[in-house]
């Protein structure tokens, strides 16, 4: 089937101006970087084919030169779109020498129309390749349905080109005037009514996109500070919450309290006060890794969570923030301090209850003075068969606790026994020699457990064993690493118990064995 093409050249003047003025009347209002160049290069588009449609009438300065620069120029101009919407410098040399080259070509070949067409085919070509490598080498700015539409016009228009370029050379009888009937003049034109169709809607719909994008992140982000808002942390804590119970990860948090924060604006003014906010959570900011999510709980307090990260390493990011905090000057000249609780997850806390702990930790460190860091203590209620006036703590065996399997659950039960020994030994002040003997023999029953434990899990038809061997693995070098760090005097006893208690006992003991008692036997 052949098109009219001056009936097309009128088709592509209207989509053009029409897609031109649309863009533009959402440009107005609306700043999105990128479509006032767009605009410009509709309307240079619809001028070309204007021009074009007026062959034989006007000049052939006009119809051609002028027609084909300005078809160039519309190239350049999308390039500029995109570049100012990734936000990024682009070579004046990368925009602007293929018209130049162009234009020399142009004139110098005018009275040819094969060798116009073959020159054209390939700067255009040449422009189309760039506007390709833009979008691919910016895809992390702008990826989306948007850019995929972007990129199949481009890609559409450079594959017309070659086919443009390779007719032109290979059939000199192609044609002898641009409105000509034909097929290979059909498919041109067709083709950039297409092309122009997708790069147009393509590009604002990567602008509505990148909008949208920006929305979201404003509605979840703390507008002062920059920091996540409460929604986002809640959001994240339930993601590594769901991770913790299916792949035993750790995760943290820590809460983190600016000192005496009313003093500082009823001294100095609200304005140096948010200054130094800004300021405290930049600090903060700077002293965490790329994987933890720092964000303002509310007024002066901020929060800090922390993927894949146990006590001590939320012990060690808390302490690292607050020595930098107190270290920085802030604003004029101004110094502040700040508090510190925080908690490692549970599996069996729910988000409030493991706040809560955290919260119960920063409370300790505002009461114990202030510009410290506090965990929450992780130890479970005194037995009531503790002596009277001791401090000393238990992890008390129940029969509800048992699995059914009568191997497994005596060396649970001698478990709980060896870390209310160990437990004792620690709160009660025993000598390290002492301590060392005891954990020595914990984690010498816990590995044989452990071993004892796989051998049964292997008879049985439980889905989970290789996991849960790995994550006695894990159980057993975190164990040798706190054993040799008490030897070098490196670790506190809190760290310890919350390892015994929390990790090994209340985690692994009751929660993540649990999983296989359904596949057990009873001996």
């Amino acid at each position: 089937m052949l098109i009219d093409i001056p009936t097309m050249f009128l088709v592509n003047i209207a989509l053009c101006l029409t897609l031109a003025i649309s863009i533009g009347w959402v440009a107005a209002n609306e700043d999105h970087d990128g479509l006032r160049p767009l605009i410009f290069a509709l309307t240079l588009e619809a001028l070309a084919y204007f021009l074009y449609a007026l062959r034989g009438r006007i000049p052939d300065f006009w119809s051609i030169f002028i027609a084909n620069m300005a078809v160039t120029g519309s190239y350049a101009l999308v390039a500029l779109a995109v570049a100012q919407f990734q936000q990024r410098r682009l070579s004046p040399l990368l925009l602007w020498l293929p018209m130049g080259v162009f234009a020399l070509g142009l004139w110098a070949v005018f009275p040819h129309i094969v060798f116009r067409i073959a020159i054209s085919s390939v700067v255009y070509l040449v422009q189309d390749l760039i506007l390709l490598w833009l979008l691919l080498d910016g895809a992390k700015r702008t990826v989306g349905r948007g850019q995929h539409l972007l990129m199949v016009g481009v890609t559409l228009n450079l594959l017309t080109m070659v086919y443009r370029a390779w007719m032109a050379l290979t059939d000199e009888h192609l044609v002898a005037h641009i409105t000509d009937p034909g097929t290979s003049q059909t498919l041109v034109y067709l083709s950039a009514f297409v092309s122009l169709t997708l790069v147009a809607i393509g590009f604002v719909l990567m602008a509505k996109e990148a909008a949208d994008e920006k929305t979201r992140l404003m509605a979840m982000t703390d507008k002062l500070t920059g920091c996540w808002n409460r929604f986002r942390i809640e959001e994240t804590a339930q993601y590594e919450m769901r991770r913790l119970q299916r792949y035993a990860t750790p995760v943290s948090l820590i809460l983190i309290d600016v000192d005496h924060f009313k003093d500082v604006n009823d001294t100095y003014g609200h304005a140096v006060g948010d200054l130094i906010l800004r300021e405290v959570a930049a600090t903060a900011q700077a002293c965490v890794r790329n994987t933890d999510v720092l964000g303002r709980w509310g007024g002066e307090e901020f929060i800090v969570l922390l993927p894949a990260s146990g006590f001590s390493a939320a012990a060690d990011s808390a302490e690292r923030i607050r020595r930098a905090i107190e270290t920085s000057v802030y604003g004029d000249g101004h110094r502040v301090t700040a508090s510190f609780g925080f908690a490692s997850y549970r599996s069996t806390d729910s988000w409030d209850e493991w706040l809560q702990r955290a919260d119960q930790a920063l409370y300790q460190a505002k009461a114990q003075g202030r510009n410290r860091v506090v965990a929450e203590l992780p130890l479970l209620p005194a037995s009531a068969s503790s002596p009277q006036g001791t401090e000393l703590l238990r992890v008390v065996w129940r029969d509800v606790y048992a699995l059914g399997h009568t191997t497994i659950d005596a060396q649970h039960r001698q478990l709980f026994d060896a870390a209310n020994t160990l437990i004792d030994a620690m709160v009660s002040g025993a000598a390290k020699d002492s301590i060392a003997a005891k954990i020595d023999a914990f984690v010498a029953l816990s590995a044989q457990h452990m071993q004892d434990e796989e051998a049964i899990l292997a008879r049985s038809d439980f889905p989970g064993c290789a996991a849960h061997a790995a994550r006695h693995q894990q159980l057993l070098a975190r164990a040798e690493l706190l054993r040799a760090r008490y030897a070098r005097d490196q670790l506190d006893t809190t760290e310890l118990l919350h390892f015994v208690v929390f990790e090994f006992t209340a985690q692994h003991l009751l929660i993540e064995d649990r999983k296989f008692a359904a596949y057990l036997g009873g001996h």
